[in-house]
């Protein structure tokens, strides 16, 4: 056996892994010398060995062995990342801490976490997720951040790091995403998905045949000659997820190219109130990569209005909670996630 072949199953045997029957990740052990249990499969060195990848290893995301000489057993390297993107305001950041907080408490959340930032507000991530102990599953990437149309599109950058090329499945929430339960069942699921999942909400024609489109992008699909159902629903973009980059990465960029574009044509950087959302919906859609599937069983909006409002229900929590409200309105997030994260650490002290 060479050293490569050694550190492959080091590498394997270190790794939790999901398989097509498994309810769970797998994590491989050693049964003897010569042979790997993975879940009700042995499989021998010589076989492991014999799938070794070419690529980094920790790239190598989907990976077939074989067993009994000759049936397949594909495998799905389960390493779920959560990213953020908080820019600008003191309100952004303490709405990360809140996110970031329930992420960890109600969402049992062991896996890394991504936030990306502009350099000059380095300092505020740091400050603000230091006390939470994360060592080195806190992973803090910069990228552009001169506007608001940068903030928002900050989600698509999934090459501005390695870490992305490293994890499946990856899920993006925005600050103002509340987790209220175990998000591990979500991510297996999201791990065998071939579509970028994100959650319904209004319909495309926004209600209105002469509406501006500023969400959800039917004026863009109408100048592209696009054919839509005006009453099909589009989606928000505050929770995105998908398996790895290969499956979203060229989306995502011809997302960023799109909204730059669009951006220097019309010599607007605000030219929708929802920035990369109608963007997003229409290459998506055209692409046919959207889907609702995993999404609308775990996650549900709370509409931020003015003045007092009830709690969402927390009794059978979905996962999720989007606080979506005004672009940039964090300080009227910040105070209903607040209430929120306080009710359910109180709701927890009762009840265990």
């Amino acid at each position: 056996m060479t050293p490569s072949d050694r550190q492959w199953i080091d590498h394997v045997l270190r790794s939790e892994w999901i398989a097509p029957e498994s309810p769970g990740p797998l994590r491989p052990r050693m049964v003897s010398p010569d042979e790997i249990d993975v879940g009700r499969w042995r499989i021998s060195t010589r076989e492991t060995t014999a799938a070794r990848p070419n690529d980094p290893f920790d790239e190598s995301l989907n990976v077939c062995f074989l067993h009994d000489d000759w049936k397949v057993i594909p495998l799905k390297v389960y390493r779920p990342l959560v990213y953020y993107a908080a820019f600008g305001q003191p309100d952004i950041f303490a709405c990360l801490r809140i996110a970031v907080q329930s992420l960890l408490d109600f969402g049992q959340w062991m896996h890394d976490i991504a936030v990306l930032t502009r350099s000059e507000d380095l300092g505020a991530v740091h400050q603000t997720l230091s006390p939470m102990g994360l060592g080195d599953r806190l992973h803090v990437v910069t990228v552009p951040g001169v506007d608001m149309l940068d903030w928002c599109l900050a989600r698509y950058r999934i090459d501005a790091a390695r870490l992305f090329r490293t994890h499946q499945p990856i899920l993006y929430l925005d600050t103002d995403v509340v987790c209220d339960g175990p998000l591990d069942p979500f991510c297996l699921a999201l791990a065998r998905s071939s579509m970028v999942e994100a959650k319904a909400e209004g319909a495309l024609g926004e209600g209105h045949p002469e509406s501006d489109g500023h969400w959800f992008g039917w004026r863009l699909m109408v100048a592209d000659g696009m054919a839509f159902d005006p009453s099909e629903r589009g989606f928000s973009s505050g929770i995105l997820g998908f398996a790895n980059v290969g499956v979203a990465g060229t989306a995502f960029d011809a997302i960023l190219r799109c909204a730059y574009g669009h951006a220097e044509r019309t010599g607007d950087r605000r030219h929708y109130a929802g920035f990369d959302q109608p963007i997003a919906n229409y290459v998506l859609r055209k692409l046919s990569l959207f889907s609702p599937a995993q999404l609308d069983a775990t996650a549900s909006f709370y509409r931020v209005q003015s003045g007092p409002t009830p709690l969402p229900g927390p009794h059978r929590p979905r996962g999720l909670v989007h606080f979506n409200g005004a672009v940039g309105d964090a300080p009227s997030k910040r105070g209903a996630m607040e209430r929120y994260l306080s009710f359910l650490l109180s709701q927890r002290a009762t009840h265990g």
